[in-house]
């Protein structure tokens, strides 16, 4: 893989982790304790791959490689406002 190959690729692969860390961080309480919480869960979800994640990989091309971290940051924004209730 060519220099520049290896840059487009690493600048994606950042990007669509940003996304999906940016959706779990966008509704939150803006404190220490639930961005902490927010990117914890979204790293979770990302590396577990839950059901409906996993099977958003299965899509052709790119489109599952980012729709799987953009649901990984949803669902780690919607258990984080639940769980950020009683912290």
């Amino acid at each position: 893989m060519s220099p520049a190959n290896r840059a487009v690729r690493t600048w994606v692969c950042g990007c669509r982790r940003g996304c999906g860390q940016w959706i779990a961080l966008i509704a939150i309480r803006p404190d220490w304790q639930h961005a902490a919480l927010a990117l914890l869960l979204f790293r979770l979800f990302d590396i577990w791959k839950p059901w409906p994640i996993r099977k958003l990989e299965e899509l052709p091309e790119g489109t599952g490689i980012m729709l799987d971290d953009v649901a990984a940051g949803a669902l780690a924004l919607a258990v984080g406002l639940v769980v950020g209730r009683w912290l």
